[in-house]
């Protein structure tokens, strides 16, 4: 049940970062204010640069759910890399791994998915295949978040596809709801 509900809110806090208010003035910057995210999100997937053509974070400060989220695309394919993160209270390193695993030791979880002429793959943390992010600024006031990120993930349908996300870095405009 404790699952559903981040899974729930997580989904609500990407739904809601669309709504652009910040409800939450608590500032958790470390001392760092009054600037703004870039909006930008890149990585290495597989080795091969990857940029981020939109980038968006969504916290739900009722139950200190992060998401962030980044995609790229064009007529013919897309990617994005989607981590979602539990109890955020502030910067740290956080453990990405597998989505609803019953004593997981994990924080989060983080996902990779592309869509080529409709061909659809996607790519999920597990407690073997894993990752971390570190959040460097997490600011409700100033509304930014920024870090780094990398983490393995595996196909939930074929475990011997695997994507290796490395060097991935945010800086990120924040949205707080309650």
């Amino acid at each position: 049940m404790k699952t559903n509900k981040f899974l729930f809110a997580a989904l609500v806090s990407l739904l809601l970062m669309s709504c652009g208010q910040n409800s939450n003035p608590s500032d958790n910057s470390g001392g760092n204010t009054g600037q703004t995210g870039t909006g930008s999100m890149s990585a290495k997937v597989d080795g091969q640069d990857w940029s981020a053509a939109t980038a968006s974070a969504g916290y739900l400060s009722s139950t200190r759910d992060l998401t962030i989220n980044g995609a790229r695309g064009d007529a013919s394919s897309s990617s994005a890399i989607t981590i979602s993160l539990r109890n955020v209270q502030g910067t740290g390193t956080f453990t990405l791994v597998a989505i609803g695993t019953v004593g997981s030791s994990g924080q989060g979880f983080a996902t990779y998915g592309t869509n080529t002429s409709g061909q659809v793959q996607s790519f999920v943390t597990t407690e073997a295949n894993a990752g971390t992010l570190t959040l460097t600024r997490f600011d409700t006031q100033a509304r930014v978040v920024q870090g780094t990120f990398s983490f393995r993930c595996t196909s939930p349908t074929n475990a011997t596809l695997r994507r290796n996300i490395t060097d991935g870095r945010f800086e990120i405009p924040l949205t707080t709801v309650n």
